[in-house]
């Protein structure tokens, strides 16, 4: 159906893929989030990308040389954070009719009319999804977030969102490596859930809505304020 049949009524979802990872990627997760009725936006965030491709045919390509240094990684999130922000300013700025960057010829027709800038969501993979919890940190616009298997750290620190509660929901998906050994828990969530009193809950249990993680066989449920 045409976009312009759906004025303000669609809701918005961001992507941010792994990290030197392009978003072409997982477009089958983006085309099927785009069935459900989402407007989905996947970022190649330009830099850290193995190749970014412009509107106008312009091509960067990735400028990272450690990929594994923790100023690298501390940059790339800063850098896909930012990215985040700009592109939910753009879909403010053409959900009320502007376009200083020009973008709307490319999108189709009546899209930029149909999003909702009021309901916006984010999710992303690995660092991606480390990205979407800062996001859900630092840009109150965004409203929920899903964080597929990212490491909670940003540098060599845990997040923010270790100790700090966003407010928003929030749902972690972590491979059962990741969130069962003891290393995985205090990579993924720092000493807080080992200090806490957080406790595993069974996989069938109804778990809180504001921030929980699910690996196959065991969840653990995140507390929301600081131990």
């Amino acid at each position: 159906m045409p976009a312009q049949w759906f004025p303000r009524s669609l809701p918005v979802v961001l992507f941010s893929p792994g990290f030197h990872a392009p978003r072409t990627l997982y477009t089958i997760a983006a085309e099927d989030l785009a069935s459900r009725g989402y407007v989905v936006i996947s970022m190649d965030h330009t830099g850290e990308a193995l190749a970014t491709v412009f509107p106008n045919g312009r091509v960067v390509t990735s400028q990272i040389t450690d990929p594994y240094a923790a100023d690298t990684q501390k940059k790339a999130l800063d850098t896909r954070v930012e990215d985040a922000s700009f592109v939910v300013d753009t879909v403010e700025s053409l959900s009320r009719g502007d376009d200083p960057d020009g973008i709307g010829g490319l999108l189709p027709d009546g899209l930029p009319g149909a999003v909702d800038p009021d309901r916006i969501g984010m999710f992303g993979h690995s660092i991606g999804g480390a990205t979407t919890t800062q996001v859900l940190l630092d840009d109150p616009r965004v409203d929920a977030g899903v964080n597929v298997d990212g490491a909670l750290l940003y540098a060599n620190t845990a997040s923010p969102i270790v100790s700090q509660d966003p407010g928003t929901p929030l749902l972690s998906v972590l491979n059962s490596r990741h969130a069962e050994s003891p290393e995985g828990r205090d990579r993924f969530w720092g000493r807080r859930l080992l200090e806490s009193a957080c406790q595993p809950v069974s996989a069938s249990a109804r778990l809180p809505a504001r921030r929980w993680s699910t690996p196959p066989t065991t969840s653990w449920q995140g507390c929301s304020t600081a131990s």
